[in-house]
């Protein structure tokens, strides 16, 4: 039964309601705390398109706060320089690591087992966002299937 599961398409099982999403250009204090509850919020370009241009975590901010080496990098930003108003640009990841709504389930749970993370944003071809696939949302189905 697992395996017809992971077959599924990921529209199937995708959250596409009260996403986290902020604009590159907002201040930090925006996403303090993190929107609906979550613990990271998609960045999007700004001037009302959807499409991500980073991720910012809890991890993100935590790590800036208590750095494992001090970041004298020009631009980088480091405990002295997060402010409450500093753009969320400055600190969002800009690696991200994807899945499209007609990918198979167990493609989208590869590649959050291999980068260990715990959430994919859910991009069309344009890579404007339409919902997003968190691990929890899987076990819970998996759950589901088994109960």
């Amino acid at each position: 039964m697992s395996s017809e599961l992971l077959g599924i398409k990921v529209n199937e099982i995708m959250r596409t309601e009260d996403i986290p999403l902020v604009e590159r250009s907002d201040p930090i204090k925006e996403i303090m705390p993190f929107p609906h509850g979550s613990s990271h919020a998609w960045v999007l370009e700004g001037g009302g398109s959807k499409k991500v241009v980073g991720v910012v975590t809890e991890h993100d901010i935590l790590t800036i706060l208590a750095p494992d080496k001090p970041a004298y990098i020009v631009g980088f930003p480091d405990m002295r320089t997060l402010c409450a108003d500093c753009p969320i640009g400055d600190i969002m990841t800009r690696e991200i690591i994807e899945t499209k709504p007609d990918e198979r389930l167990d493609d989208a749970l590869r590649k959050i087992t291999k980068h260990r993370i715990s959430c994919l944003p859910v991009l069309d071809k344009d890579g404007e966002i339409v919902g997003e696939i968190h691990k929890t949302s899987i076990t819970d189905r998996l759950s589901d299937e088994f109960g």
